[in-house]
């Protein structure tokens, strides 16, 4: 971490496929396809040129590629979670994870 920082977690810079979900009024839903920046176990920073509001609640699915773990079969696993948007700029936005999650084995052959 850089001094002065005010991060509790270390971050990694780690460019993971995710799936962002905003889920409107009714059925109204927005679904973004991104690849993180930074991940750290409390949140992640996704480069966009189109920012969602701070404050947003957003659905992510990651998808983190697990071969050396022996407990899940299949190349990928899936982290579904539950987040806020917590910071925008002109670079992107800032994902705050909350506590909630879910991870699950991804078929060899299916596409995130």
């Amino acid at each position: 971490m850089k001094p002065g920082e005010k991060r509790k977690l270390e971050r990694f810079k780690l460019q993971l496929l995710s799936h962002i979900t905003v889920r409107g009024k009714g059925k109204d839903i927005k679904t973004i396809k991104l690849l993180t920046q930074d991940v750290s176990s409390g949140g992640a920073f996704f480069k966009t040129p189109d920012p969602l509001s701070v404050g947003t609640r957003v659905d992510l699915d990651l998808v983190i590629k697990i071969d050396r773990l022996k407990n899940i079969a299949g190349n990928s696993a899936l982290v579904n979670l539950t987040g806020t948007i917590i910071r925008t700029h002109e670079e992107g936005m800032a994902i705050c994870f909350d506590e909630n999650f879910q991870i699950s084995p991804l078929d060899n052959n299916q596409n995130a």
